[in-house]
């Protein structure tokens, strides 16, 4: 008998998928890594044959009591019970990985936080819906979200699951994604103008960038167009189509009007 999904979780029960996802982690003994969803353990039995400390995340109060029960012998797994929307991400060691089967309504949260928070995994090998990767590892015509994820991360894409894998199965196909965090760091409140020009650039990604930045920074037509014109940019670019590169050149011209 199929069980239902707890929150709108879909939990991997095929062992050659979930083989895979732990030799894309490529967990070592002495590394941590963040599990968010025990779910019913398919995933954190595997993560704990590695022999790597496990810190695994369960929102569902009923789940994490039985997982508590499951597992009280596992000296190497910490079990805590909680929202990942409210996670206190300085909890966690540093560094660490990450690896989980994400609730599809979380994905795109998740994301955000892991763009936001200081303490970033270094890796980190998820499984959500198909529709997702392929948006996140596109270099035209990018999302805000896109931007967001690539200018922390390197985005690799990796096998598709389809949905018969899943207990019970959704109505979509997932697919694993790679992250792995870039070399560069940018102080907090930087990342937090850059974010907000990024904001400001996307208010509107059907119109034109200049429409959106002159009503968002209350600058005129011409000084709009003088800035664009000055990094070379076509006057009807819209926010999609800047690179990682146009983006921080535009950064560093209107870094004081944000």
């Amino acid at each position: 008998m199929s069980q239902k999904p707890i929150l709108g979780q879909h939990w991997l029960v095929d062992d050659n998928h979930l083989n895979q996802i732990i030799t894309q982690i490529d967990l070592k003994s002495h590394e941590t890594v963040f599990e968010i969803g025990t779910g019913l353990g398919h995933l954190t039995d595997k993560l704990l044959q590695t022999q790597a400390t496990v810190i695994s995340l369960e929102y569902d109060h009923k789940l994490y009591l039985k997982n508590q029960n499951k597992y009280s012998n596992q000296a190497k797994l910490i079990l805590r019970q909680g929202d990942i929307r409210h996670f206190s991400w300085d909890s966690l060691p540093n560094p660490y990985k990450i690896c989980a089967n994400i609730p599809y309504y979380l994905t795109a949260n998740l994301f955000r936080q892991l763009t936001d928070i200081k303490n970033k995994p270094n890796q980190a090998v998820l499984l959500i819906p198909q529709v997702i990767v392929q948006k996140l590892i596109k270099l035209q015509k990018r999302s805000l979200l896109t931007v967001l994820v690539q200018t922390w991360y390197e985005v690799s894409p990796a096998q598709v699951v389809q949905a018969h894998f899943f207990q019970p199965p959704p109505q979509i196909d997932s697919q694993v994604i790679h992250l792995g965090l870039k070399s560069q760091t940018l102080e907090l409140d930087v990342w937090r103008q850059f974010v907000k020009l990024l904001k400001f650039g996307f208010a509107n990604p059907r119109k034109q960038l200049r429409g959106n930045l002159k009503h968002a920074l209350k600058l005129t037509v011409q000084e709009i167009d003088y800035l664009l014109g000055s990094l070379s940019l076509d006057l009807r670019v819209r926010a999609e189509d800047l690179t990682d590169q146009q983006w921080q050149q535009l950064f560093v011209k209107l870094k004081n009007n944000l």
